[in-house]
Order: structure tokens, then sequence, then C-alpha cells
């Protein structure tokens, strides 16, 4: 994974967090820390609700093998777009190339804004549950 600077990129997860500005919380990811202020964290379109349903319709359970969770890294850029995806060891290599793709082609994401409402980078950690999603 290439070097950020600190000063462009935060690391941040969220649990029970306002991920729209519309009261909408309990999206799956787990906080991670902070290398900045952030005023607003990235959101997914249609917040922790939708991001669940975009999971589950990525079939992701069928991939990660196991009863433990998955957790995937990977950044949101300021355009939006995720990038750098990181997958734990316990992902095996055959199916590591297709759950690097589905994370990729994610819908583009609201970017994250720091205090001076400068739009950040933004780390973000997610897990990925096996056989946990109803289809």
């Amino acid at each position: 994974m290439n070097a950020i600077p600190d000063d462009e990129e935060v690391l941040i997860g969220a649990a029970d967090i306002d991920f729209d500005g519309e009261g909408n919380t309990g999206n799956p990811a787990q906080i991670v820390d902070y290398r900045t202020n952030i005023h607003s964290i990235a959101a997914f379109p249609g917040g922790g609700t939708a991001l669940m349903d975009w999971v589950t319709e990525q079939d992701f359970e069928s991939l990660v093998p196991g009863d433990k969770p998955a957790y995937v890294e990977f950044l949101i850029g300021t355009d939006g777009k995720v990038s750098e995806v990181v997958l734990p060891e316990m992902v095996p290599e055959s199916v590591r190339p297709e759950i690097k793709e589905k994370l990729l082609q994610m819908p583009a994401w609201r970017p994250g804004k720091d205090y001076s409402n400068r739009e950040v980078r933004v780390r973000y950690l997610m897990p990925l549950f096996p056989n946990r999603y109803p289809k």
C-alpha cells in the first residue's frame, strides 16, 4: 500500500454515527483511528442501510471463509471512489481478485471533509460477514 501523508488522510470507520446527515446510523464498520480533525466523514449514498443492501447484493458472504468476519480496508478518495483495497490474510487467494473488484466498483461515496470544509481522503475499515446477510 502506498504511503499517504497524514494531513491528507483520515483513518475512520463508523459505529452508530450519522452517515448521511439524516440520522441514519448502524453502519457495520468499526472506528479505527483518527489522524486529523474531521468534520464530516465519508458517506455511502443512501447511508448505512444502503451500504448493507449493497454488501448483500454483492454476495460477499459466499466468499468469506469460516464464521468470523473478514475486515477489509479501503481508501475513499476526494472524488468518492474506492481504491487501495486491503484484504486480511484469512481471505483465500482464489477469491481475493473478485472481492477487490467488487469493492473497487462500489458506488461513489460522498467524500469526507475536514473542519476547513476541505475534502479529505478517508481510510475505511468494514467487516464482511460469512453467511450473515439475509438474501
